[in-house]
């Protein structure tokens, strides 16, 4: 069953709960009826939340009441207006400085990554209440998180009704008020010419591509940004794959990636291929040439095995060790594949570039190569 959850970042407009509701429940074609209503906001819109909209005589369940709909069925209730907290964990009343900014990022941030690990709930998002930076922030994190049938939105409404004390959403029997004009003096105006709609605010889905950089554990909000900019920036500017043939290492960037010393030799290997076999030196970007890639019965001929097994030497040479291995086809494929599965945990979909890869798919297809550009390799001696 689909789980429907309104999430909302409010300040001191309660009214956008409501009015949000009424678009969804009464506008939207087909309706939208949350199961769930979370709203990330301030003490005191905490406290404007409660009064207004909660209880028993609560615009929530005014509204709930006068369009027929169960205030029962729609989880929202104290324990669902989550305050934003400081760094010792007090409820902040108001987001003024820097570090104010900081902790209601990581707040909102954590809140939207973990109601979207739930693949059976869609997530219906408001970012038009509070400051403007907590709806900064929620489209962030839908950024960061969002699945494809994640929403954000903005909820508008005519002017003159926005924000008004006595507004929360459009009755069924119109009522009139005091509004504020545009010259600033008192008119009356019917709330049957109240319009409420909802804007919706596309947004790019990056959960897939940067899964693997994030890693499961907590983060901040400038961590994850500076992760995903470096993801960003690494998939459009190849990493530089740097192998130190001394020190036993080999880095993707400035991510080290561990490979015991047979399989570091093996894709040591197919980087010097790389290098060496490219028959197009004019190419200023040799990203997906395969020219280079050599079958397998070329990497296990005695030239192949003499260049691996030098490589395996200089690796474990300064702990004495002995050149044991035999290669044949079944143990070098097992090799490549853990040397890729390796690449994959430590880039995510960087390794696409980096990996022992085929030149297709087909199954017949045995030669291997690399498709990094070459001038990104790096090997010391």
């Amino acid at each position: 069953m689909e789980r429907k959850v309104l999430i909302a970042v409010l300040g001191l407009t309660p009214q956008i709960i409501t009015e949000t509701l009424y678009y969804l429940t009464q506008v939207k074609k087909p309706p939208v009826i949350p199961d769930e209503v979370y709203v990330i906001t301030t003490s005191r819109g905490r406290e404007r939340i409660l009064k207004s909209l909660l209880g028993e005589g609560g615009q929530f369940v005014r509204f709930c009441r006068e369009y027929g709909i169960d205030p029962d069925a729609i989880r929202f209730d104290a324990d669902s207006v989550l305050t934003l907290r400081d760094a010792q964990g007090r409820p902040l009343e108001d987001i003024r400085t820097a570090r104010d900014n900081e902790l209601a990022a990581d707040q909102i941030v954590a809140f939207v990554r973990d109601m979207a690990e739930d693949p059976d709930a869609t997530l219906y998002c408001s970012a038009a209440g509070g400051r403007k930076t907590m709806g900064i922030y929620l489209a962030y994190a839908l950024t960061f998180f969002g699945r494809p049938q994640d929403v954000l939105f903005h909820v508008l409404v005519d002017e003159e009704f926005e924000a008004h004390p006595e507004f929360f959403y459009k009755p069924k029997e119109a009522k009139t008020l005091h509004v504020r004009s545009p010259d600033g003096s008192f008119q009356l105006a019917s709330t049957e010419k109240a319009r409420i709609e909802l804007a919706e605010v596309p947004f790019v889905r990056l959960r897939e591509k940067l899964e693997g950089l994030f890693g499961p554990g907590p983060a901040s909000y400038g961590e994850m940004v500076a992760l995903a900019q470096r993801g960003v920036d690494l998939a459009s500017v190849p990493p530089e794959v740097e192998v130190d043939l001394s020190k036993g290492e080999l880095r993707v960037g400035d991510v080290e990636v561990r490979l015991p010393p047979v399989q570091l030799a093996v894709y040591t290997y197919y980087l010097r291929n790389k290098l060496e076999r490219c028959v197009h030196p004019e190419r200023q970007d040799c990203r997906g040439c395969t020219d280079c890639f050599e079958p397998l019965e070329e990497t296990l001929s005695p030239r192949g095995m003499e260049r691996i097994r030098r490589d395996y030497v200089r690796l474990c040479g300064a702990r004495g060790v002995g050149w044991g291995e035999k290669l044949d086809q079944a143990n070098i494929r097992s090799y490549i594949s853990k040397i890729n599965g390796a690449l994959r945990r430590a880039t995510g979909d960087l390794a696409d570039q980096l990996i022992v890869a085929r030149p297709s798919r087909r199954w017949d297809d045995a030669a291997y190569g690399v498709r990094l550009d070459r001038s990104r390799i790096r090997l010391r001696e």
